[in-house]
């Protein structure tokens, strides 16, 4: 039995404000990382996470590159399905 996606209701709220968009001018990844993601035993937060990153420009793309590197997790080039994390900045037609 094949269900679709019209059998789904979906609740609307007309009151949600849409989220707050940093303009990429002033993106700061620095110092990104939560302080509860750090340890002195392990600095390695990212081990096990599989990640893409699309939509960046290339100084952008470098440091969140980077930032996967030293916590320890895999950067995919192309979508698979062994991805665990999508990060997406400006969609590109």
């Amino acid at each position: 039995m094949a269900s679709t996606f019209s059998d789904i209701s979906v609740p609307v709220s007309e009151d949600c404000t849409p989220p707050c968009i940093q303009p990429n001018s002033s993106m700061n990844i620095d110092n990104c990382v939560a302080e509860d993601s750090l340890s002195d035993d392990n600095d390695l937060y990212l081990i096990n996470c599989k990640i893409h990153i699309v939509g960046f420009d290339a100084s952008e793309m470098r440091k969140l590159v980077n930032m996967v590197r030293r916590g320890g997790g895999s950067r995919y080039m192309s979508l698979n399905e062994q991805l665990t994390h999508i990060v997406v900045g400006d969609p590109s037609e």
